[in-house]
C-alpha cells in the first residue's frame, strides 16, 4: 500500500501513527478528525438507508394492521346487526327472546374466530420478525480489539444518554400541558370533546345500566355525537410524543401509523353517527308512541301524572337547560364543565337508576310533546338537529318524563314478575302484566302509558350498552394499536441501531488492520535486531558460565570441609543432652513414687467416709419402703372395708343358678313335643310384650327426635313405669335401701 500520493501524505496513514503513537488515544474520537471523516460518515448514512429500504418486515406489519382494522369493522358491523335484533326482539313476545340467545352465541363464535386470525397474523408477524434480525449480524467481525470495545461502550453511554433527554423532555412537557391545562380550563370543557370525549364512556359518566340489569336510562349520561375537536389533536399528540421517543425509527414506518391512526378515528366516528342516526330513530319511534298516549290519557291520569314533572321543573329553574356533553377520555382526567342529563344518585336495586358509584350532573329533561311540537320545546325547538339532540337525550336520560321513585318502583315490579314467571314457567301476558304493575303504582298510569314507558325503558338500555360498548372498543383499539406501534417503532429502532453499529465496527476495524500492518513491518525490523542482539548475549554469557563453574567448585570443597566439622560438633552435643535427659527421668520417677505412697493413704480415708455414707443412705431407702408398704397395706384394708359394705347380699348357690327360670320352664311346657325338634325357639319377650312396655314407647318417641341419648331422655326413661314389677332380687343394696326409705 502506497504511503503516499500526488497530493501528499494519506490522512488515515497520519491518524494510525498517531494511534500507534499514543496509547490512550480512543477511536471514538475519529469521528470529528477531518472531511475525510464526514465523509464517511455520510457513506455509512447512505448504506444504513438503503439496508432500511431493503426491510419487509415493516410492509408486512403495516398489511397486519390493515387486516386486523379489517377484522374490527367486521366484528363492529355484527354488533351493530345483533344490536338492531335485540331491538327488535325486546317489542316482541317473550318466547322469541332464545333466538336471541342463539345469536348471541353466534357472536361469541364469531368472535372466537376473530381472535383465532389475530393470533395467526401475530404468529407471522414474529416470523418476520425474526427474519428481520437476522439483518442485524450482517457485515459484525467476529472479533474485536479493545478500541472497537471502547467505541461500542461510549456508543452505549450515549445512547443511554439521549434516552435520558428523551425523558426529561417528556417529562417537561407533560409539566406544561398540565400547566396550560390548569391556565386555561375553559378550553377543556368545549361542547365538541373530540374522540377523547366520544371515548370516555367508561371514565365519569357514562351511559350505565343499572345494578342488577333492568331497565335502562334512569341516570345515564348522554353522550350525543360531537364533531372532532381537541381530542383528535390529544391522540395526534400522544403518538407524536410516542413517535419522538423512537428518534431513529424509519420515517416511513411512521408515517405508516400515522395514517393508520386516522383511519382509525375516521371508523370510529363512523360507527358514532350510525349510533346516533339509529338512536334517533328509535326516540322519533317512542316520541310518536309516547304522544299518542299522552294525547289518549284522560284528564283523571294527566292530574295524577302532574305531580311528577315538578322535580324536574324545579330542576330546570334552578340550573337552566344544561350543554350536553360527553365525558372524559378513559384515564385522562375530566375534561368537560358540561353537565350530562340524567338524575345523580337515583340507583335503584333493579338496574333502571344508573350506574354505581358515579356522580352524574343533572339537565332538565323535555317532554315528549315538547320535542315533537316545535316551538314551545325552546329555543331550537325549530332546528332539526337540535330536535334530534333532544330526542336523544330524552331517550338517554332521566326517568321518561316520570319520577324517580315511580320508575324506580316500576324496574323493581317488573323485574319481580319476569323473574317470578321464569321460576314458575309461566309467563304472564305484556299487557296483565303492565296492567298489575299499574296498579301497584301510586300514580295510577294507564295501560298505554305503562307500554310507553316500558319501550322506553328497552330502548334505552339498549342504546346505551351500544353507546358503552362502542367507547370500550375504541378505547381497546386504541391501545393496542399504540402497544402495536410501539413494537413495530422499537424493532426498526434496534434494526437501525444494529446497523449503525455495524458500519462503525467495520470502519474501526479497518483501521485496526493498517494499524496492525505498520506495526507488523516494525515487529519485523526489531525483531531481526534482537536477533544480533541475542547472539552477542549468548557468546557473554558462556564465557561467564566457565568462571561460575570454576569459582563454585572452589567454593563447593569449602563448604564440605566446613560441614564435616559441624557434624563432629553436633555428635558430641547430643551425647551430652541425652546423658542430661536420663538423670532427669530418674529423679522424676523417684518424686513420682514419694507423690502415689502419700496420695493412697489420702485415697484410703475418702474410701472410708464414702462407704459410710452408702451404708446410711441404704438404711434410709429401707425406711422409705417399709413406710411405703404400711400405706398400701392400710389403703388395701379400707378398699376391702369399703367392698365389704357394697358387697350385694345374695347367697351362693350355684344349683340355682344354673337352674331353669320360671319363663324357660313355662317355655318349654308349652312346646311340648316340638321340644325334640332340631331348632329350638329363642327364650325371651314377644313384639307385643316388648310394645306394650312403656319405657319402650318412650324411648322410639325420643329416638325419633333425637333425644334418647342425651340426660334428659335418660331420666324420662329410667322415670317410666315397667310393665311388670321389677323382682327385688334384681335390687342393688342402694336401690333396695332407697325403696325402703320411699316406703317408709
Amino acid at each position: 500500500m502506497s504511503r503516499s500520493s500526488n497530493r501528499g501524505p494519506r490522512a488515515d496513514i497520519a491518524l494510525l501513527r498517531k494511534l500507534k503513537a499514543d496509547p490512550n488515544f480512543s477511536p471514538s474520537s475519529l469521528l470529528n478528525a477531518g472531511p475525510n471523516f464526514l465523509e464517511k460518515a455520510n457513506k455509512l448514512k447512505g448504506f444504513v438507508a438503503e439496508q432500511r429500504g431493503k426491510l419487509g418486515a415493516s410492509a408486512a406489519k403495516t398489511e397486519w394492521l390493515l387486516a386486523y382494522q379489517q377484522l374490527q369493522n367486521e366484528q363492529d358491523d355484527a354488533e351493530r346487526e345483533l344490536t338492531t335484533c335485540l331491538q327488535q326482539l325486546a317489542e316482541q313476545p317473550s318466547t322469541e327472546l332464545r333466538e336471541a340467545a342463539e345469536a348471541l352465541s353466534l357472536l361469541h363464535t364469531q368472535s372466537d374466530a376473530c381472535r383465532s386470525e389475530r393470533a395467526q397474523l401475530r404468529s407471522r408477524v414474529k416470523g418476520l420478525s425474526s427474519v428481520h434480525a437476522s439483518f442485524r449480524a450482517y457485515g459484525a467481525p467476529s472479533q474485536f480489539s479493545k478500541e472497537a470495545s471502547a467505541l461500542k461502550n461510549e456508543m452505549a453511554v450515549l445512547g443511554q444518554e439521549l434516552a435520558a433527554a428523551l425523558g426529561q423532555l417528556g417529562e417537561e412537557a407533560a409539566t406544561l400541558t398540565s400547566e396550560l391545562r390548569d391556565a386555561w380550563p375553559s378550553a377543556l370543557a368545549t361542547p365538541g370533546a373530540g374522540l377523547g370525549a366520544l371515548a370516555g364512556g367508561q371514565a365519569e359518566g357514562q351511559v350505565g345500566e343499572g345494578s342488577s340489569g333492568g331497565g335502562g336510562g334512569g341516570g345515564g349520561d348522554l353522550v350525543p355525537l360531537p364533531g372532532p375537536g381537541d381530542s383528535r389533536g390529544e391522540d395526534l399528540e400522544e403518538l407524536e410524543r410516542m413517535l419522538a421517543r423512537y428518534p431513529v425509527a424509519s420515517p416511513d414506518i411512521k408515517e405508516r401509523i400515522r395514517e393508520v391512526l386516522l383511519a382509525l378515528q375516521n371508523n370510529y366516528l363512523e360507527r358514532l353517527e350510525t349510533w346516533r342516526l339509529e338512536t334517533e330513530r328509535t326516540a322519533s319511534n317512542l316520541f310518536a308512541s309516547t304522544s299518542a298516549s299522552s294525547s289518549a290519557q284522560s284528564p283523571a291520569t294527566a292530574s295524577t301524572q302532574q305531580p311528577r314533572q315538578l322535580p324536574q321543573q324545579q330542576h330546570q329553574q334552578q340550573r337552566g337547560t344544561a350543554a350536553v356533553a360527553g365525558p372524559a377520555r378513559p384515564g385522562g382526567k375530566a375534561g368537560a364543565g358540561t353537565g350530562s342529563c340524567g338524575s345523580g344518585g337515583a340507583s335503584t336495586s333493579a338496574g333502571g337508576g344508573g350506574s354505581n358509584d358515579t356522580e352524574w350532573c343533572m339537565t332538565a329533561c323535555p317532554e315528549p310533546g315538547s320535542l315533537l311540537g316545535g316551538g314551545s320545546g325552546g329555543g331550537g325547538g325549530n332546528s332539526s338537529s337540535s330536535s334530534s339532540s333532544a330526542a336523544v337525550s330524552w331517550l338517554l336520560s332521566g326517568y321518561g318524563g316520570w319520577s324517580a321513585e315511580e320508575h324506580s318502583a316500576f324496574v323493581r315490579h317488573r323485574d319481580r314478575l319476569l323473574r317470578e314467571g321464569g321460576q314458575s314457567g309461566k309467563n304472564l301476558p305484556r299487557d296483565d302484566m303492565l296492567a298489575r304493575i299499574g296498579r301497584l303504582l301510586p300514580s295510577r298510569p294507564s295501560l298505554a302509558q305503562l307500554r310507553s314507558h316500558e319501550a322506553w325503558a328497552t330502548s334505552s338500555r339498549l342504546a346505551a350498552r351500544r353507546r358503552r360498548d362502542l367507547a370500550e372498543g375504541w378505547e381497546r383499539e386504541r391501545r393496542q394499536f399504540l402497544e402495536d406501534s410501539a413494537s413495530f417503532l422499537q424493532e426498526s429502532e434496534a434494526a437501525f441501531l444494529a446497523q449503525a453499529e455495524a458500519a462503525a465496527d467495520r470502519l474501526v476495524a479497518e483501521l485496526v488492520r493498517e494499524r496492525a500492518r505498520d506495526e507488523l513491518e516494525e515487529l519485523l525490523a526489531e525483531r531481526a535486531r534482537e536477533d544480533e542482539v541475542v547472539a552477542a548475549e549468548r557468546a557473554a554469557r558462556q564465557a561467564a558460565e566457565a568462571e561460575a563453574a570454576a569459582a563454585a567448585e572452589s567454593r563447593a570443597r569449602q563448604e564440605k570441609a566446613l560441614k564435616r566439622d559441624m557434624v563432629a560438633a553436633y555428635r558430641a552435643e547430643l551425647e551430652r543432652q541425652q546423658a542430661e535427659a536420663a538423670a532427669a527421668a530418674a529423679e522424676e520417677e523417684r518424686q513420682a513414687a514419694l507423690v502415689a505412697e502419700q496420695q493412697a493413704v489420702y485415697n484410703r480415708e475418702r474410701v472410708e467416709v464414702r462407704q459410710a455414707e452408702y451404708l446410711e443412705r441404704q438404711e434410709q431407702a429401707k425406711e422409705r419402703q417399709e413406710a411405703a408398704a404400711a400405706a398400701a397395706a392400710a389403703r388395701a384394708a379400707r378398699l376391702a372395708r369399703l367392698a365389704a359394705l357394697v358387697a350385694p347380699e345374695v347367697a351362693a348357690d350355684p344349683a340355682r343358678l344354673l337352674a331353669h327360670t320360671a319363663a324357660s320352664n313355662a317355655a318349654l311346657a308349652a312346646m311340648g313335643e316340638r321340644s325334640e325338634g332340631a331348632f329350638h325357639p329363642v327364650n325371651g319377650y314377644t313384639t307385643d310384650q316388648v310394645v306394650r312396655d312403656q319405657r319402650f314407647k318412650i324411648m322410639e318417641a325420643l329416638a325419633a327426635v333425637g333425644l334418647h341419648e342425651t340426660e334428659y331422655g335418660r331420666r324420662v326413661i329410667a322415670a317410666a313405669r315397667p310393665a311388670k314389677p321389677t323382682r327385688p332380687d334384681n335390687f342393688t343394696s342402694e336401690q333396695r335401701e332407697a325403696i325402703g326409705g320411699n316406703r317408709r
